[in-house]
């Protein structure tokens, strides 16, 4: 991680701060870490970020409870903190009434929340429709208020490690420019689905990544494969030759794939190809722009005398979905 914190450290605004979210693991490392880089003197709060979780039938340990949050600031005197915007909403709360103004016994009704602590307690562990089934998935109402806390309307705010894109979709709720990304493509194809899903009217460009479908049907096969693969989280198949007829597996190798990247619609050989590598198995992957009207007459029937499952995956609809820009918008990210 040092590396990566350094150059955030290069990139930020006199006026920024970075937030790094981390467990048990890794807290005490990254904390020195940050403490070099950034420098002691710089650092503003150890956040603790705390959920109940079930327990496990016989641990013979207390349950782990809370993640470590540490906020860092580049400038000694100049960092955004907006309290008002990371008070705890969720329910009022009975305050005593403060500044030497108090009146014994009597408390009163606060309707802008309580002033936040370090460390959040109101926040529960992700659950419910909020949750995608990414794996490193945070909850909006955590990173709302890192945001809202320290960032105003228009600020940019960077995630380099996008995940879920809970971070996009927060700033494009809140008025904030974002950047965001991601090692993984498959965390790049989740960002662009969410956004899409849920703030369609945000404006976002994909770069480093093909973008549109000449550029993927440009690909050759070997090389399309591989992308597709880490598109969807499948396994490849790194034989270039020999391979079988499968491409690669899903599920922990449970269901084989063919994937196919050519101008034509595909026909019901390459279909019968693939049937006859599946050999031990019931149900596969067909990935293609097009299907010719023969090759899914050929799929009913396999189902009907063979019991194979053949599903058949579409290279635009299903792949690639946000990923892909129209070519109006493409001409226009041009000009």
């Amino acid at each position: 991680m040092e590396e990566r914190i350094i150059m955030i450290h290069k990139k930020l605004k006199k006026t920024g701060a970075i937030y790094l979210h981390c467990d048990y693991h890794a807290n005490y490392y990254l904390r020195l870490t940050l403490d070099e880089v950034f420098g002691i003197e710089h650092f503003r709060n150890e956040i603790a970020w705390c959920y109940t979780r079930m327990s496990v039938r016989g641990q013979r340990q207390f349950s782990r409870a809370f993640d470590t949050i540490l906020w860092y600031s580049k400038s000694r005197t100049r960092w955004t903190f907006n309290a008002e915007g990371s008070k705890k909403r969720e329910g009022q709360t009975l305050n005593r009434l403060g500044s030497g103004r108090s009146k014994e016994g009597v408390t009163v009704l606060n309707p802008k929340g309580k002033f936040p602590e370090n460390w959040i307690t109101d926040i529960p562990y992700l659950r419910g429709k909020e949750r995608i089934g990414y794996k490193t998935q945070k909850p909006e109402a955590l990173l709302r208020r890192i945001i809202l806390a320290s960032s105003k309307k228009g600020d940019w705010v960077l995630d380099c490690f996008g995940g879920g894109g809970t971070t996009a979709k927060v700033c494009a709720e809140e008025d904030r420019h974002f950047i965001t990304g991601d090692v993984s493509q498959v965390a790049v194809r989740v960002i662009a689905n969410r956004l899409n899903a849920y703030t369609p009217q945000t404006d976002y460009k994909i770069i480093g990544l093909c973008t549109t479908e000449k550029e993927l049907r440009a690909m050759d096969g070997h090389k399309f494969a591989e992308y597709v693969c880490q598109c969807m989280g499948w396994e490849l198949n790194e034989k270039k030759s020999g391979d079988g007829g499968i491409d690669g597996w899903a599920g922990n190798k449970k269901i084989p794939i063919q994937i196919k990247n050519q101008k034509q619609a595909v026909g019901r050989p390459a279909l019968q190809q693939f049937v006859g590598a599946m050999k031990g198995y019931t149900k596969g992957f067909f990935v293609a722009w097009r299907l010719s009207k023969e090759a899914i007459e050929y799929i009913a029937e396999i189902k009907r005398t063979e019991n194979k499952d053949i599903q058949v995956i579409d290279c635009k609809a299903d792949v690639f979905q946000a990923l892909l820009i129209s070519q109006n918008k493409e001409e226009k990210l041009r000009q």
